[in-house]
């Protein structure tokens, strides 16, 4: 049901973007996550309460029935607000003097495009660094 939900969200967004004359993007749907030019990866459900739009005509399971356990604790916690996030600074190029750009310290470059008290909902990379010490951690550990 989340991909359903996922491709309703993103009919949603470039509804938003025609009719607001903002500049078109790329928007991807894979697995429950859209991404939004390329870089820019959420969780469908997420992005949904972030940018809580008009969401009336949605005719499958609740919004809150398809968050995860921790969305929802998220939600309770304060960390995940409804309207945190603002469609038009999310579909504006970076530029080096926005204010609402900053760089996460111990993760690569990445933009979190939230109100300033609001954490990152998901890491743009989650792969390992490359190690300089081959023998720090082998591949394959053989059989003795």
């Amino acid at each position: 049901m989340i991909s359903y939900f996922s491709l309703y969200l993103r009919k949603k967004i470039r509804d938003y973007i025609a009719t607001n004359g903002l500049p078109s993007t790329e928007l991807v749907v894979k697995q429950g996550y859209i991404t939004i030019g390329g870089t820019k990866k959420y969780r469908s459900t997420e992005l949904a309460i972030c940018l809580r739009l008009d969401y009336s005509d949605w005719k499958g399971t609740a919004i809150m029935e398809l968050l995860t356990n921790t969305e929802k604790k998220s939600l309770e916690d304060g960390r995940l607000t409804w309207k945190s996030l603002k469609l038009r600074s999310l579909l504006s190029p970076p530029s080096q003097g926005n204010a609402s750009t900053n760089e996460v310290s111990g993760a690569s470059t990445r933009e979190v495009l939230f109100d300033e008290n609001s954490p990152p909902l998901l890491e743009s990379n989650r792969k390992r660094e490359a190690s300089n010490d081959e023998n720090q951690r082998p591949a394959k550990i053989l059989k003795s």
